[in-house]
């Protein structure tokens, strides 16, 4: 039988501003909380580990909680917990104790989670692994006994979503340790940028329902969330971006000023975004572009020249960030001896991370000065320098896979799926002429590895 491989390229946005709807984990026993004004301390107690023989495999459950799956890891119980983050709070650290460890009597072989397919999967079902690294580990997995899952918002109410384990596997010994509490510590910092909240009578019921310090509502008062919309109004003023865009339009001026460049030649072709970013610049061969550039030879390599005239000139193109970096990608040379043009590609970084999709192209003539500037790239960075949008993720990678798994297995039902992660990065719509804002995503790479057979 042929198989089929589909591999597309897949864009797992990771959502930090809204959810429409939130799955909270069942929480049957509140546990005891102390917490003060920065802080949320939360103390949980589990049940014994209740033990059972599956084959040739131990299955250990507690009752009240989950079970935790992982591809290829080992299965232990896990309890997802749901914090309220008070508001005008935001999250600096975690902290998670165990308090009175015990271990079990015996030696155990705990199952390996299974590899997942989608429902409409008919074909044959490969059998998962134990993975070899932790099939060899001679100390405790996971070895960590809280993982943040996630921070996510309900009607702009902050809710931190946290995995606790209870228990601790030794796979080389087959050993196991089980925690009869876990102190959850989180250390709370004044947020510089709050979500809208819209509060219902539903929304707050369901919260003091479902959340494990339902306290932190006494936060989310009329009073105070209407102070905070108050207080985003005025960072949303448009005199910042006026005064940035006559600035822009002063720079350009004096730009070409200083190359004596006819500004109301027809020939002349300066692109602008509809905010006044410079997005090309060039001219016909009749009328040729000249740019020099101040600190370099004409006879320095295309990459400094290039290199050292976005530096000058940055705040045509995008806001005067420090977190903007232009890295070179590649340099490509055409033409006959001493009548070439070199092209510059660079592609944009904001703190480290790539700008999905974002570049920008600078030619330069044989004689050493630039001609031409094509720049796709994110221009306006104040979301991002104002912090409004974290550069930290906030949904785990593995999370990440499974919802491009789950996206491509809707649309193409019949076939199995593998997801490769290629880094966190920024995601701006405008880059890609698509409108909407700028987020901070996955960037997963989703390929068909198998088609049903018929």
């Amino acid at each position: 039988m042929m198989s089929k491989k589909i591999s597309v390229t897949l864009i797992a946005l990771i959502i930090l501003q809204s959810f429409s709807s939130i799955v909270f984990a069942e929480q049957k026993k509140v546990p005891k909380e102390s917490s003060t004004d920065n802080k949320i301390i939360l103390e949980y107690e589990f049940a014994q580990p209740a033990l059972s023989k599956q084959g040739l495999y131990d299955v250990v459950k507690i009752t009240g909680l989950d079970s935790y799956h992982n591809t290829a890891q080992p299965i232990i119980p896990v309890k997802p917990v749901t914090i309220l983050i008070p508001l005008g709070k935001k999250v600096s650290s975690v902290k998670a104790t165990p308090l009175e460890i015990i271990e079990l009597a015996g030696q155990y072989t705990l199952p390996p989670a299974q590899a997942a397919y989608p429902r409409s999967y008919t074909g044959p079902k490969e059998k998962t692994e134990l993975d070899k690294a932790i099939s060899e580990m001679s100390i405790p997995w996971p070895s960590i006994y809280y993982r943040k899952a996630s921070t996510q918002y309900k009607r702009g109410y902050q809710l931190l979503l946290v995995n606790l384990f209870p228990v601790q596997y030794t796979p080389k010994l087959g050993k196991l340790t089980c925690t009869k509490k876990i102190l959850l510590e989180i250390e709370l910092t004044k947020a510089t940028d709050v979500e809208v909240v819209k509060p219902t009578a539903n929304i707050e019921k369901l919260l003091r329902k479902r959340v494990d310090n339902p306290s932190s509502l006494s936060s989310y008062s009329d009073e105070r969330i209407e102070n905070y919309k108050l207080k985003e109004k005025a960072k949303d003023s448009p005199l910042d971006k006026l005064a940035k865009s006559l600035s822009r339009k002063k720079s350009l001026e004096e730009l070409l000023d200083t190359n004596k460049v006819v500004k109301d030649d027809k020939k002349l072709r300066i692109r602008k975004t509809k905010d006044g970013y410079v997005h090309f610049m060039g001219a016909g061969q009749e009328t040729k572009l000249s740019l020099s550039v101040e600190g370099v030879e004409k006879t320095d390599k295309p990459e400094e020249i290039a290199k050292a005239f976005l530096k000058q000139n940055k705040k045509l193109f995008v806001d005067d960030s420090p977190n903007v970096v232009f890295q070179m990608k590649k340099i490509r040379t055409r033409g006959q001896k001493g009548k070439e043009r070199h092209f510059v590609r660079y592609k944009q970084t904001y703190s480290g991370l790539d700008v999905f999709g974002a570049e920008a192209i600078v030619q330069i003539d044989s004689q050493g000065n630039v001609v031409s500037v094509v720049s796709d790239i994110m221009c306006d960075t104040y979301s991002l320098d104002a912090g409004k949008l974290s550069t930290t993720a906030k949904v785990d990678v593995e999370v990440a896979k499974s919802q491009a798994i789950d996206l491509l297995a809707k649309q193409h039902k019949g076939l199995r799926f593998v997801a490769v992660e290629n880094g966190l990065k920024i995601y701006e719509p405008s880059v890609l002429g698509y409108e909407g804002n700028t987020q901070l995503v996955w960037h997963i790479e989703v390929s068909g590895i198998s088609q049903v057979p018929k």
